[in-house]
């Protein structure tokens, strides 16, 4: 279980942080999208289990493991791109809302909840998809 804490973020902090995360993502800049969180992360995506084989929870815990489940979606989906729609934040919370394009067929839609240290790097992230569809683009 994490801790959470209130503390209010910059305007500057989250507009940087939402950039930097979505161009390490469309560039495939694996060190960089590293970068931009905790050594003691706790991510949560329904897509885990389905990509790091061994994994019997849809929860990665450390840094290593989150590099490697992310390396393999790139290698896996190596067109992927972002784009973001929309966010909110309140306190250390950002909820981004992104559409990830992971081919040229298909479109997902995204809200992913991150919750940020007092240095601006991502200690929780939360990621729900919506209904996969076809990409009309």
């Amino acid at each position: 279980m994490s801790i959470s804490f209130q503390m209010k973020l910059s305007q500057d902090l989250i507009s940087n942080h939402i950039k930097q995360w979505i161009n390490a993502w469309n560039s495939k800049d694996i060190d960089t999208i590293s970068s931009l969180y905790c050594d003691n992360i706790e991510l949560s995506s329904p897509k885990v289990k389905k990509l790091l084989s061994g994994y019997e929870t849809n929860v990665i815990n450390n840094k290593k493991d989150l590099k490697r489940y992310f390396s393999i979606g790139l290698k896996k989906f190596p067109n992927l791109k972002f784009e973001p729609i929309d966010f909110v934040t309140k306190d250390n919370i950002i909820i981004l809302e992104y559409v990830a394009y992971p081919n040229d067929q298909v479109k997902w839609n995204v809200l992913e909840k991150f919750e940020l240290d007092k240095n601006g790097k991502v200690m929780k992230s939360s990621v729900y998809y919506g209904i996969e569809e076809e990409n009309t683009n």
